[in-house]
């Protein structure tokens, strides 16, 4: 059956036939799926642990994916290059170019994805721990617990105490360090009303603000050589509420292994590191966004370079890769003399997008000016690939100098180049049309 379909598509659609479009997709889209419940499957949160840096068996698996990107995007070329209908003249329509550059750009983009799936399908494994509204509340609350956690006496700034209360011969006992005086640097609404409490001595409400927690770190099976007797015995004492080393209580139980400053431990930095992944894969939308948008700019690169290989020889794309790298070196000289004779880093930074610029109109203006006389190619056979190279980033750095100039936070990045993405794609319409026109210039 899958050969048949292949005929079929060789004698009615050549141009999907050559790129291997079914199975490609069938491969991409398979691919993707797979690493995304790889994903899914390895994304669960380990309560036990309070940090998460990357060890080693997911820095080899990560490893393997970015093997897989590579090898079926080799795989896909040796078939995809072994015929090119545009280098033989082959009667194509006028937006056969572009057709195929857009489907190559979008294969591109499924295998140059199988991190970001596999990234989505761990976050997907961290959302289902609790909905938006859930960990909203559970990092509130852990917040409110937070005060009465008293590890050292690093978070509590000095300064006197007089606690607020109706009787006014507890005031006599004043003290610098106090539950009081934990420094909320965020002014949090929830550490303040944990405060009023215990100005206001509502015991009820501290000790069902412990109760809680407790049910909370069962939930994740953590332990504690606490109750909530015991803990309201240590902290419960006002009306200064003094802090000592007598009554602290460390924050993770692998610190009360190595560490004798206290003889009572709860595990809360397991829990707010846990809580912290849900929370970013619940709200993080700013690095969801970075991350797509960087992979659509790798695969529109790799497709310009490929789509520049397509319709020239290979030694000129070699030679355009010398030629990028001379100028590459040329401005490295320019910047170094730039910074010895003193000058500022936005002037270099001027210099660097002013630079490239100018470079690329000015290749522009040549090859524009080869079509409209219809003389040689020359020199141009070359500066299409650099033409086609820059495309994607020439209106981005323009971009970055009117930022730079107005001196303003550039609060629109994404948006800007998520709009220079759309452009161009849409600019390349028109530009492989041209370069239909370029190729049918005589060499010399």
């Amino acid at each position: 059956m899958f050969k048949k379909i292949q005929k079929k598509l060789l004698l009615n659609y050549p141009l999907l036939w050559n790129i291997k479009v079914i199975p490609m997709v069938i491969t991409v889209v398979g691919f993707n799926i797979l690493y995304f419940f790889s994903g899914f499957i390895s994304g669960a949160i380990d309560f036990q642990k309070s940090n998460y840096y990357n060890n080693g068996s997911f820095t080899i698996f990560f490893l393997v994916i970015i093997l897989t990107s590579i090898l079926t995007l080799i795989l896909w070329l040796v078939y995809y290059l072994k015929n090119n209908g545009f280098k033989s003249f082959y009667p194509k329509k006028s937006n056969s170019l572009y057709w195929e550059w857009l489907l190559t750009f979008l294969l591109l983009f499924g295998i140059c994805s199988y991190p970001f799936s596999y990234f989505q399908g761990i976050q997907a494994k961290e959302r289902s721990y609790a909905t938006k509204e859930e960990v909203l509340e559970t990092k509130k609350f852990l917040n409110k617990i937070d005060i009465l956690i008293p590890e050292s006496d690093t978070h509590y700034y000095n300064r006197t105490i007089v606690p607020d209360s109706a009787n006014t011969d507890k005031t006599s006992n004043s003290i610098s360090i106090s539950l009081l005086n934990f420094d909320d640097y965020s002014e949090s609404s929830d550490i303040q009303q944990v405060k009023r409490w215990l100005v206001e001595e509502k015991q009820d409400s501290i000790r069902n603000l412990l109760h809680q927690y407790f049910k909370l770190q069962e939930k994740y099976k953590l332990t504690s050589n606490l109750t909530v007797d015991s803990w309201m015995k240590l902290i419960y004492n006002p009306p200064t509420y003094e802090i000592s080393p007598s009554n602290y209580i460390l924050k993770n139980k692998i610190n009360f292994s190595y560490n004798n400053s206290s003889n009572y431990y709860v595990e809360y930095y397991n829990l707010t590191s846990g809580y912290n992944k849900i929370y970013n894969a619940h709200y993080d939308n700013d690095s969801f966004y970075t991350s797509l948008l960087l992979i659509f700019y790798i695969a529109l690169s790799l497709s310009l370079f490929l789509l520049s290989f397509r319709i020239t020889s290979g030694k000129s794309w070699l030679i355009a890769l010398v030629v990028i790298g001379l100028l590459a070196f040329i401005y490295g000289i320019v910047s170094a003399i730039h910074v010895i004779i003193g000058g500022s880093g936005n002037g270099l930074f001027f210099l660097t997008i002013i630079y490239w610029v100018v470079i690329f109109f000015i290749m522009i203006f040549y090859v524009g000016s080869k079509i409209y006389c219809k003389s040689p190619k020359g020199k141009s056979t070359i500066l299409i690939h650099l033409i086609l190279w820059m495309l994607p980033y020439v209106f981005m750095l323009l971009h970055y100098m009117y930022i730079e100039s107005r001196d303003s936070p550039d609060i629109f990045s994404t948006l800007f180049n998520s709009i220079n993405l759309i452009f161009v794609c849409i600019l390349l319409l028109p530009l492989t049309i041209i370069i239909k026109k370029w190729k049918a210039l005589p060499e010399e």
